[in-house]
C-alpha cells in the first residue's frame, strides 16, 4: 500500500488536506470521492527512511510500552509523543518521534509517519496501527505490540544463547584439530 497527500473540496467547497492510502493516485481519489471530497491533487508519497540507522529491538518494545501506558491513562497522543521525545537517547528514535510530533501537528495520521520509515517498522506493525487508529483501541494496540515484540526479543536471544555452546565447541575442535595436524 502507498501513501498520498491529497488536497480537496469539501461539501461547502473548503480546501481540505491530509493523507489517504492506497494501491493506486486513482484508487485514493475515488476514496476521496466516496467520503464527499472531490479531489484536486493526489501525489504519492515516497517511503525513504530518514533515520540513516536501525532501531534496537528494546527501544521499540520501550516505545510500544510507553505509548500504550500513557494513552490507557488518557493522555493525548501529541502529549505522549512529546514526553518520549524528551527522555529518549536513542538518536534513531529521537529523530523519528520528533517527526512524529511535527506531523501530528500537521494532522497527519500516526500510520503515515510510521511508513516513512519502512527499515524500522514492517508492515504489519504498520496495518496494526493503522487498524487502532480507525477503531480507537490504540492503547490496546500498542499493548498488543509491546506483548508480541517482546516475545520475538526473548526468542532470538534464546536461540543466541542456544547457538552459542555448540559455536565455542566447533571452535574448539577446530583450534585441537589444527594443533594436532602442526604438532
Amino acid at each position: 500500500m502507498a501513501f498520498f497527500i491529497y488536497r480537496a473540496l469539501d461539501r461547502k467547497d473548503v480546501i481540505v488536506e491530509g493523507n489517504i492510502g492506497g494501491k493506486t493516485d486513482e484508487e485514493a481519489a475515488d476514496l476521496l470521492r466516496k467520503r464527499g471530497l472531490r479531489p484536486i491533487s493526489v501525489k504519492q508519497v515516497e517511503k525513504k527512511s530518514h533515520t540513516g540507522g536501525r532501531l534496537p529491538a528494546l527501544e521499540k518494545i520501550t516505545f510500544c510500552r510507553y505509548m500504550s501506558a500513557m494513552l490507557h491513562s488518557g493522555l493525548p497522543l501529541s502529549r505522549g509523543v512529546d514526553v518520549l521525545l524528551d527522555e529518549t537517547t536513542d538518536p534513531v528514535m529521537k529523530k523519528i518521534l520528533s517527526d512524529l510530533s511535527y506531523n501530528l501537528e500537521r494532522g497527519h495520521q500516526l500510520s503515515f509517519v510510521f511508513s516513512q520509515y519502512p527499515d524500522v517498522f514492517d508492515q504489519f506493525f504498520l496495518t496494526m496501527i493503522e487498524v487502532g487508529e480507525v477503531s480507537g483501541t490504540l492503547a490496546d494496540v500498542f499493548s498488543y505490540l509491546e506483548k508480541g515484540l517482546r516475545a520475538e526479543y526473548s526468542l532470538k536471544q534464546k536461540i543466541k544463547g542456544a547457538l552459542l555452546y555448540p559455536a565455542v565447541v566447533f571452535s574448539a575442535l577446530g583450534a585441537i584439530g589444527i594443533l594436532m595436524f602442526f604438532f
